[in-house]
């Protein structure tokens, strides 16, 4: 960062291979350095710290809070048409559901 234009970011990122859909998700998110174009577009937001978030998400297992949910309700919101969710994903959530729903736990799932 900086790059010169939203293209210049693409043509990086499509041989990392990113989709077009999320190479253009992520040019959305560039804006001119201090204001003026001619210094180049960066990330509107903290990468740095983006970056964190994504570690600790990667790093992260909940299927043991979803199978044995705390008292309270848990609610997992899912995008049902995100090609993220694998079927075996998706139907041991919705195994995870229907034991917290059997056990008086609160586990909802939400698409």
């Amino acid at each position: 960062m900086p790059v010169a234009s939203r293209d210049s970011l693409y043509a990086q990122l499509q041989p990392q291979g990113f989709s077009e859909a999320l190479q253009l998700w992520m040019g959305s998110s560039l804006v001119p350095v201090a204001g003026d174009k001619a210094q180049g577009l960066a990330w509107a937001f903290d990468a740095h710290g983006a970056a964190e978030m994504y570690a600790s998400y990667q790093a992260a297992c909940y299927w043991d809070l979803l199978r044995r949910p705390p008292a309270g309700t848990v609610n997992v919101v899912r995008a049902e048409r995100s090609d993220r969710w694998t079927a075996q994903m998706v139907a041991q959530l919705d195994d995870a559901v229907r034991a917290s729903q059997v056990s008086g736990s609160g586990a909802r799932c939400l698409e």
